[in-house]
């Protein structure tokens, strides 16, 4: 601390003596001499600064502020008083006057490396990674090879995306530090982060064997097993850290963060359980809790983890994220995406906050103004599946006269819903291809004569590939640019079935439908994370299925084909299972067994789609909660990518009962206009 000796010489006893209570650590006493000299002189500045200080040390920043202000006001080139004015403001939250005070320092003492290495952690701390960069470069030129300051460089290079980079960095730093072990965990997690997994695995399994007994050294592991799909070895490696560390918080928190990406929720709480009776205010904990309830249905329950969090600390953007998640489960779109800008605000960087908002926009009907953030989903953390190829990805140019490849991605659903463009786009290039799944080449090629269809595989077949194009796009991407909000979509069908084979299934069924309608169900969805929420047991159906005037067909695949043995030992359901059929193989085939129904009745599976897509009568009983999928949007009971179809809501706190009800009911209302056996072929 500094001293100067121009105290008034009444109090410059006190003065030296609460000096030295300063120096010795006796804030009560420090306080009592400073505001004793201040009394007397109040504009003196440097006993401002040191009582500044007093209270800064005591954690009462904002009570420091006004006298550190006040005698910088007097001396503004008061070094020690700025730098204790920007760790003040950085105490307080208040990021861009701390980086602006810090910054200030800098410029005073360009030789001195403590003032970059300030203003740097504030960068670091608000994630001003490219400020905080340029800062510690500067700092490692006055003082080379620091390893804390590499460390933070590192870190930086990672938020601006240069992961590479910070690989090299690190790398260069342990020739440096080898033992430097917060050195090798970040260096372990760049690797980990650029898919260099055994490159990982390599160094964190040298680190153990050098510190057999680091527990961060073990999590490290524990996560590369994690990553390399290692699940026994990575169970194994968690094991014996919450062993080991049976009341680290940190590590409960981890396993249990483990235990809930691997689908074992309960579990996974338990443990989480474990650290918050540790730790209760930890905000990472709480906001894991808050996931994991989530996953498991009890969304209110979820919420109040996630502003137990925030109220803990408010600039926590994992916690604005998970919550705007939530929120957009619970029906409230607009709540979501204040939670999502202020985590992005927190988090400007972050590919999958920003994902996170376009699907809140897009279920709001923001669509084409969406399609920017939305392509994050191939390269956030945790991406989806893109396809990579030689030419351009299109980036909304003009198609006209152009040679267009398209391509679908995720389910089968996705692809059949967004294939929609494939004759929009074709009508307005030179040449349009479209690459799919080998299960739906027949259809669309019959579909979208004006394109060229040809099936996925990996590598690209070469057929494929030996063309030229101009531009690439994911059908998706090409389909969603097309409308701006969804009362632009057109929704008349443009899927069609093979008119023969629909024939021949219909004359089938009919043969023993005693002239009923044919209403084809479907129940169960077999995405895996979302699977629960989308799928409803058979057994749920039942009062559908014995008490109406109908024949019953199965248009179920997967798993859910298990559940209707049971459902037909029911007295009064017979519910038609054609194995002649495999809706998991040649989908065209698929396509002409829902083609022959005269109703489709249906959860929010790729049985819907096709339906919808063909033009045939469908209810469609949407999911919500985590099972809600942007493209059925907030509200109404048609869809506007189907002209066939009727939507059947429900809230996200009520199960699938009302739903179910709705339609018994509907179905047995006399004017229900199904189309009966006399009205079709």
């Amino acid at each position: 601390m500094q001293c100067q000796s121009d105290v008034p010489d009444d109090t410059s006893k006190v003065y030296s003596d609460a000096v030295s209570a300063h120096q010795r650590g006796d804030l009560d006493a420090a306080e009592r001499g400073y505001r004793t000299v201040l009394s007397a002189k109040p504009s003196e500045a440097e006993t401002q600064y040191l009582l500044g200080t007093v209270l800064w040390q005591r954690g009462d920043a904002e009570n420091a502020v006004p006298l550190l202000q006040t005698c910088l006001e007097n001396q503004p080139n008061h070094i020690a008083a700025r730098s204790t004015l920007g760790a003040a403001f950085a105490a307080l939250g208040l990021s861009d006057q701390a980086i602006e005070e810090l910054g200030r320092v800098a410029e005073l003492s360009p030789q001195d490396p403590k003032a970059f290495f300030n203003l740097a952690k504030a960068c670091l701390d608000s994630e001003r990674f490219e400020m905080g960069a340029e800062t510690l470069e500067k700092f490692l030129e006055l003082t080379p090879s620091h390893a804390a300051a590499t460390l933070g460089y590192a870190t930086c290079l990672v938020g601006l995306g240069r992961v590479d980079q910070a690989i090299s960095v690190l790398e260069d730093a342990l020739d440096i530090h080898p033992e430097n072990t917060d050195l090798i965990e970040i260096y372990v997690q760049q690797l980990l982060k650029a898919e260099r997994f055994n490159d990982a695995l390599k160094h964190v399994n040298t680190a153990r064997k050098s510190w057999p007994s680091n527990d961060t050294m073990l999590l490290a592991q524990a996560t590369t097993f994690r990553l390399l799909n290692r699940h026994e070895d990575a169970l194994t490696a968690f094991k014996l850290l919450v062993e080991r560390a049976p009341n680290n918080e940190n590590y409960l928190n981890s396993f249990g963060g483990y235990l809930y990406d691997t689908g074992k929720w309960k579990d996974a709480e338990s443990f989480v359980v474990r650290s918050l009776n540790i730790k209760p205010d930890s905000h990472s904990a709480l906001t894991n809790m808050g996931r994991i309830r989530q996953q498991m249905g009890d969304l209110e329950g979820a919420k109040l983890y996630y502003e137990k969090a925030l109220s803990l600390d408010p600039n926590y953007a994992d916690a604005h994220n998970n919550l705007g998640n939530l929120l957009l489960h619970m029906d409230a779109a607009d709540q979501a995406l204040t939670h999502f800008d202020r985590a992005i605000e927190l988090k400007p960087d972050s590919k999958g906050i920003r994902y996170n908002r376009s699907l809140a926009k897009m279920t709001a009907g923001q669509i084409s103004s969406s399609v920017s953030e939305h392509k994050h989903r191939f390269d956030k953390e945790n991406p989806s599946i893109g396809r990579e190829w030689e030419w351009p990805s299109w980036a909304n140019e003009t198609i006209d006269g152009k040679n267009i490849l398209l391509w679908g991605e995720q389910g089968m659903g996705d692809q059949v819903i967004f294939a929609r463009c494939a004759s929009v786009i074709a009508s307005k290039a030179n040449y349009c291809a479209l690459e799919c799944s080998p299960r739906l080449t027949t259809l669309f090629q019959r579909s979208f004569p004006d394109v060229d269809i040809y099936p996925a595989s990996d590598p690209p077949i070469a057929e494929l590939t030996n063309k030229s194009f101009d531009f690439h796009c994911s059908t998706l991407d090409m389909n969603c640019s097309l409308y701006d909000k969804p009362s632009d979509i057109s929704s008349k069908p443009y899927l069609k079935a093979d008119p023969e084979l629909t024939r021949s299934i219909r004359e089938k069924y009919r043969a023993s439908a005693d002239n009923t309608p044919l209403i084809g169900i479907s129940w169960w969805s077999g995405l895996t994370s979302q699977a629960h929420f989308k799928s409803t047991p058979l057994t749920q159906w039942q009062p559908i299925l014995s008490d109406t005037p109908a024949t019953f067909v199965s248009l179920q695949y997967g798993e859910g084909r298990n559940e209707i043995e049971s459902v037909n030992n029911i007295p009064g359901i017979d519910l038609v299972d054609d194995r002649d059929i495999d809706p998991m193989g040649d989908l065209d085939v698929f396509a002409a067994q829902i083609a022959a129904m005269d109703l489709v009745i249906t959860i929010s599976n790729t049985t819907a789609h096709l339906a919808g897509a063909l033009g045939v009568p469908t209810w469609t009983l949407t999911p919500t909660g985590p099972g809600r999928v942007w493209y059925w949007f907030m509200e109404g009971q048609t869809s506007p990518w189907y002209e066939s179809m009727t939507l059947f809501r429900h809230g996200y706190n009520e199960g699938w009962g009302s739903v179910l009800k709705e339609v018994a009911d509907r179905l047995h209302q006399k004017e229900t206009a199904l189309i009966t056996p006399s009205t079709r072929p």
